[in-house]
């Protein structure tokens, strides 16, 4: 009920944190349309939390008939789930909203949905999460905070330099990388929204 409301500008951020989930889920990047679509019947089945519907193998084409047939399956994914990718594959998807990697969002001059469609940013440095905090991003994942076997190059921030990061920013951040929901108690610790 609260975008029945009018609040400041600055309560933004408090305002998403209230509103957001202590555990933002990540699919799996699945082999085929088929497993996309049992993976996400499933998760459906098995929770209620909002989930980042990423999927960076498939092309354009099967990610967007992928998300028509799991609407059509199941309508109330519409309030849940979040696409991956730029603003071109919301492509008039009504959905929860966007979750952008970085590298699309280097181009984009204002926030790309509105108010009441999550934004979400996968950033990794302060120089990122102060760009999305300029964009109005309703949230940001920042990673990796521990190895992850998805990306074993990457170093990893740790938990100190995550929580210095947090903390110079206003807007809600989960903890992404290497996260199980065991860590869900030291992310919060840390300053974050939760664990993605």
């Amino acid at each position: 009920e609260l975008f029945q409301y009018s609040f400041p500008e600055a309560n933004r951020p408090i305002l998403s944190a209230c509103r957001l989930p202590k555990e933002y889920i990540i699919t799996p990047e699945y082999l085929n349309v088929e497993q996309a679509l049992k993976g996400v019947d499933k998760l459906l089945k098995n929770t209620t939390h909002l989930f980042s519907f990423r999927q960076p193998g498939m092309s354009a084409e099967s990610y967007q008939s992928c998300i028509a047939e799991i609407l059509n399956r199941d309508p109330s994914a519409r309030d849940r789930m979040i696409l991956s990718g730029g603003s071109d594959v919301l492509n008039n998807q009504c959905v929860a909203g966007i979750h952008m990697p970085f590298r699309y969002v280097e181009k984009l001059t204002g926030r790309p949905v509105q108010d009441s469609k999550w934004f979400g940013i996968s950033c990794h440095n302060s120089y990122e999460i102060g760009r999305a905090e300029a964009l109005g991003a309703d949230f940001v994942t920042l990673s990796p905070v521990l190895p992850t076997v998805t990306h074993p190059e990457a170093s990893p921030l740790g938990w100190e330099a995550f929580q210095r990061l947090v903390r110079q920013t206003n807007i809600p951040v989960y903890a992404l990388g290497g996260m199980m929901k065991e860590y869900q108690q030291v992310a919060l610790s840390a300053g974050a929204q939760g664990v993605a």
